[in-house]
């Protein structure tokens, strides 16, 4: 991770003051452990005037992955998640071609949510599909965003990962066109 916000998570987590008091992942590989950006923890205990809202901002990214192989590509994995009830959300999936200069960003939450403090399902399974970026490219980068640059004020709530897997799904062609 690029902060030390993303951590493992512990057998407490999430952590934070106003999430402390909820279950913690559900994956199905959870017991192996799983990551979370807990900036709930990370701000320190209850918003104050002594303990004022701070935005941060956090990804977690890969490695270089090779997809010039591959035709149609996805990212397949299990979160669980709290946040409010605005529009934009601030966790993400971003994915580069040209070596992180520029980031196509993909909406991670999967679901809408619109009710203020609401929590996802634990855990929730949620696939992207990144063709339309990464697919037939020779190095991609893909990284999971706490992206309070895209929408502010997430200063209290949590992100947890677990189970990522990035693959190849086949080809299929929807539309047949015949000559007559």
């Amino acid at each position: 991770g690029s902060s030390d916000i993303w951590m493992m998570a512990t057998a407490n987590s999430p952590a934070g003051a106003y999430s402390s008091n909820l279950d913690p992942m559900e994956s199905p590989s959870a017991d192996n452990g799983w990551v979370i950006f807990d900036a709930d923890l990370y701000q320190g205990g209850p918003i104050t005037s002594t303990n004022p809202v701070e935005n941060v901002t956090g990804w977690l990214m890969t490695p270089e992955l090779d997809m010039s192989s591959l035709e149609n590509v996805k990212v397949d994995f299990y979160q669980y998640f709290r946040y409010c009830c605005a529009q934009a959300s601030p966790l993400t999936v971003e994915v580069s071609v040209d070596g992180g200069n520029n980031w196509t960003v993909f909406n991670a939450t999967g679901i809408g949510i619109v009710s203020a403090n609401s929590i996802s399902a634990n855990p929730l399974n949620t696939v992207i599909d990144i063709s339309c970026v990464a697919a037939l490219q020779p190095s991609v980068f893909v990284r999971f965003g706490y992206n309070t640059e895209i929408a502010a004020s997430y200063s209290h709530y949590f992100w947890g990962l677990d189970d990522i897997c990035i693959y190849e799904t086949a080809v299929e062609n929807d539309l047949e066109i015949t000559q007559v």
